[in-house]
């Protein structure tokens, strides 16, 4: 059971907690602030972007369609109020998922994403997840794969719904489920809001992450060629540079992230190359940069034009407006020379 206390000139005040109803509430709460789903909580550290409220499947209404920067739909249902309503969740959860896999597909989500945002559409997903659009393609192989997530939202998590949510997990390799607590405390000018949230374990969290397909330096290589042949030599240089200077290279389903750590400063993740040319860059929180590591982004906005996002101090991701196939070859020349001297760094 959480517990609030306030203290206020010496004295430890008990928040007493305010029920969320009606269970709208709740829906329209996390639907407003996706960041409520504690995201480093939760297998591969996803970013979260609502796609569509109340989303028509075979079995219901999905409460809340969500998508994360792996194109790993996620499902989120909301119960408050009634304690025994909240067993019955899962296996709503579990209705919905079925209809979602077997009869939902990657272009029809795409629709709906485009129709809930409208013009804000692209913009969002750049934003929050670093991408420039909805990859229908993987979202199809991950709903074939059942490579989706359940969230179980409510204000009080009961036993048995934590016990539920352990069984799905150990049940299921892709499949991922979890238990979301939410609860308020008024206070004087607002409420407090607290969160915890119940999902697989360390061991669960490790089999997950395996099953996922990842590419290789051969295997993004090729698949760059398939989309031009300037583009794999362009990879392949800055694997290999990458490889020369002391980057830990690490290797998603599409993608090659370069990470470093450099002297008397954190160790970051300098930029993630795609399959198809796209540059994202992970952005330190502000606060733990060093003047060496604000210089390095200054020199990537130059070159591939992330518009000095990097400078907002809410903003988590770049994607670079320029493709490396996009580079002239001095500009890739001194993108190469950029991770040499960080490198060295």
């Amino acid at each position: 059971m959480v517990q609030i206390y306030l203290l206020n000139d010496d004295k430890v005040v008990t928040l007493k907690e305010k029920p969320i109803r009606p269970e709208e509430k709740l829906q329209s709460l996390i639907e407003e602030n996706p960041h409520l789903i504690p995201s480093p909580e939760i297998v591969s550290s996803p970013s979260f972007v609502v796609l569509k409220r109340e989303a028509g499947v075979s079995s219901g209404s999905i409460d809340l369609l969500l998508i994360d920067q792996y194109m790993v739909p996620t499902i989120l249902e909301t119960k408050v109020a009634n304690p025994e309503a909240r067993r019955k969740i899962v296996a709503q959860g579990l209705d919905y998922a079925a209809s979602l896999t077997t009869q939902i597909t990657g272009e029809v989500i795409g629709n709906w994403a485009k129709e809930y945002w409208g013009e804000k559409f692209n913009s969002v997903l750049s934003e929050t997840l670093g991408v420039d659009k909805l990859d229908t393609e993987l979202i199809d192989q991950n709903l074939d794969k059942t490579r989706i997530r359940l969230i179980f939202a409510a204000d009080i998590i009961p036993h048995e719904l934590k016990r539920l949510v352990e069984f799905l997990n150990k049940s299921s390799r892709e499949m991922e489920a979890y238990a979301l607590e939410i609860r308020l405390f008024p206070i004087k000018g607002g409420e407090i809001v607290t969160v915890n949230i119940f999902g697989p374990t360390i061991r669960e969290e490790t089999e997950k992450l395996t099953t996922r397909r990842l590419t290789d330096k051969e295997g993004i290589i090729t698949k760059a060629k398939e989309k031009n042949q300037k583009l794999s030599e362009k990879l392949q240089q800055l694997i290999e540079t990458g490889e020369t200077y002391g980057f830990l290279l690490t290797w998603g389903t599409k993608s090659v992230s370069l990470r470093i750590g450099i002297q008397n400063g954190p160790k970051f993740k300098i930029l993630e190359a795609y399959q198809d040319g796209s540059l994202l860059v992970d952005f330190l929180d502000i606060k733990l940069r060093t003047a060496a590591v604000n210089n390095v982004y200054e020199k990537l906005d130059k070159l591939i034009n992330l518009k000095e996002a990097f400078r907002s101090p809410e903003r988590k991701f770049g994607l670079g407006r320029k493709r490396l196939d996009e580079l002239t070859e001095e500009e890739f020349k001194e993108f190469l020379s950029l991770l040499r001297k960080v490198g060295n760094l």
